[in-house]
């Protein structure tokens, strides 16, 4: 007799796929059907693992428990009916992926049966979402597994009925974009709490941008009120820390306080001694007193005959930074200009060569005895000229050196007395203008007692008074004698301090105005008055200087001088 096994379709749990049953509860069913059968074949079949067990959401329904009970108590009539039964039941496993009846077969040849082993092999069973599971209580994840999907149903039912009194706001766009139930977990949590993260980070460096930007705004007008509140109380310092700037450019006392001591040393004995014995270098070799320096004659002013080229000297448009730098604009009226050595003036100096009465170098009836070093020319002969132009050309290293790192200065040298005849040795060289003239003061101021040593009496004799032109008479140029000049007797009658003169107009070149530093110098043997010290500065220097230093936009510096007449 052949046990019907009674059939039933195989579950969907709504989503178009079919549960497998779970392990344990078919094999609980093999292990209850081994214990009541006793036929052999069937507990081989059980042994060999052609025990196919599938079903759908719940656990195995009664009637299939009956059936295997059914097949389990049959009569043992033979191998006819085991192997009827076997064969229905392999009929019913061919039906389909899942089954509700639990199935014994010992033919594991069966092409139905080995793709249904292979299945469960591979693992293959329906994928519930993660968050479904996570809404089953923990005591439904504990039982059987048609419990759970009893419980995953409930909560679909319970959750559609929510979102039908919602309006289907369950599906909106956060569900769409972080929720998706076909994203796996880590992209939920990914696109869930990174979105916050990064909104929380945007909100929080907006907020400090923001801060910062407010708290910038009022440090900048709080300092900025404090600046100028700082300004209005420092202008009077100020002013005071520029000036003492300037002083030093202005008023050169530390440059003036050099040649004064080169002047000293290299005229000491003037004007009896005539050699460097009174100089106070001691030479070992000689064992005599030797003044370290020995330089040829200096050209006069009117001869270039020593430069590269007569016509213009050695200092031109395209060359003047490395001579003269930023000075250059001061010399352009001059048509020649040299820095290879100072040039030395005296009374009368000329080009015998020049005819044309508005040439520079011209003089009427100028010859050689003009330029004659030895005697001083003709128009003012001095006793005292070899010496002086002999030792004038030792300090000309001198003036080239200061005259190149002080560049505020236009020009320096020294203006001898001579024996009143005047003369000088001057750095940069150029010429005079022959067309120019000055007024003279006199040298009356000579007859002044000695202001180093009284009792040597006056400054000047009356012989050497008499080399002077007489107080205002129009001198021209090309017998200059700064004896003659404001600037050289105001130094010679207080030696004790620097002198600062001007602006006046240049005797040189009546279109530019001139500032004067310097001191007299008087020798420290015999008391004798030797020169002027003369450093030029041109009034379009200064008023550049000012430029340059003023304290800001609104301010304007301005030069007076400390006298009577307050000179601005």
């Amino acid at each position: 007799m052949e046990a019907e096994q009674p059939e039933s379709a195989p579950s969907d749990n709504g989503h178009g796929q079919v549960e497998e049953m779970d392990t344990n509860d078919v094999e609980a069913g093999v292990a209850s059907a081994s214990t009541i059968t006793h036929d052999p074949d069937l507990l081989q079949s059980r042994s060999n693992g052609g025990t196919v067990t599938s079903g759908a959401d719940s656990s195995v329904d009664a009637k299939d428990t009956d059936a295997a009970a059914a097949v389990a108590t049959a009569p043992q009539d033979g191998s006819n009916q085991h192997e009827s039964a076997t064969t229905a039941n392999t009929n019913q496993v061919s039906m389909g992926d899942a089954s509700t009846s639990g199935i014994f077969s010992t033919d594991s040849t069966d092409p139905s049966l080995v793709r249904h082993q292979h299945e469960r092999r591979q693992g293959r069973r329906r994928s519930t979402s993660s968050l479904d599971l996570r809404k089953v209580p923990d005591h439904i994840l504990l039982t059987a597994k048609s419990a759970i999907f009893d419980e995953l149903a409930s909560q679909s039912t319970v959750g559609e009925r929510r979102s039908s009194k919602l309006g289907g706001k369950s599906s909106g766009w956060f569900h769409r974009v972080f929720l998706n139930p076909k994203y796996s977990l880590r992209k939920q949590m990914l696109l869930t709490f990174g979105s916050v993260s990064a909104l929380t980070i945007l909100t929080v460096m907006i907020v400090a941008i923001i801060a910062s930007i407010l708290t910038g705004n009022s440090i900048k007008a709080e300092s900025q009120s404090n600046v100028e509140t700082w300004v209005k109380q420092s202008l009077g310092t100020t002013s005071r820390y520029v000036a003492e700037t300037l002083s030093p450019r202005l008023m050169p006392n530390d440059l003036v306080q050099i040649l004064y001591e080169i002047t000293r040393d290299r005229f000491a004995g003037y004007p009896t001694v005539e050699d460097d014995s009174a100089t106070p270098f001691f030479d070992v070799q000689s064992q005599t007193n030797v003044y370290p320096l020995r330089n040829p004659p200096l050209p006069l002013d009117w001869d270039f005959r020593h430069t590269p080229d007569e016509r213009v000297g050695n200092v031109n448009a395209m060359n003047y930074a490395e001579h003269v730098q930023d000075r250059w604009p001061w010399y352009t009226v001059y048509p020649r200009l040299s820095t290879e050595s100072a040039m030395y003036s005296m009374q009368g100096a000329c080009d015998p060569r020049s005819t044309d009465p508005t040439a520079m170098q011209y003089y009427p009836n100028c010859t050689d005895d003009n330029n004659d070093l030895s005697t001083g020319g003709v128009i003012a002969p001095s006793p005292t000229n070899a010496q002086v132009a002999r030792k004038a050309a030792d300090l000309s290293p001198f003036l080239k050196a200061l005259f190149e790192y002080h560049q505020d200065i236009m020009d320096m040298g020294l203006y001898f007395g001579n024996s009143g005849a005047g003369s000088g040795i001057l750095f940069p060289h150029y010429e005079l203008f022959s067309t120019s003239s000055y007024t003279s003061i006199g040298c009356d101021w000579m007859r002044t007692l000695n202001p180093i040593d009284p009792q040597l009496g006056p400054i000047g004799t009356e012989e050497e008074i008499d080399r002077c032109h007489p107080a205002g008479t129009v001198v021209p140029t090309r017998e200059y004698n700064a004896l003659e000049r404001g600037w050289c007797r105001d130094q010679a009658l207080n030696p004790d301090r620097v002198q600062n003169t001007g602006p006046y107009v240049n005797a040189w070149n009546p279109e530019e105005w001139l500032m004067t530093a310097g001191r007299s110098v008087y020798d420290r043997v015999t008391g004798t008055f030797i020169s002027c010290i003369y450093v030029g500065f041109s009034l379009d220097g200064i008023n550049q200087i000012l430029a340059n230093a003023k304290v800001d936009d609104w301010s304007m510096l301005t030069l007076a001088r400390y006298d009577e007449d307050g000179t601005v």
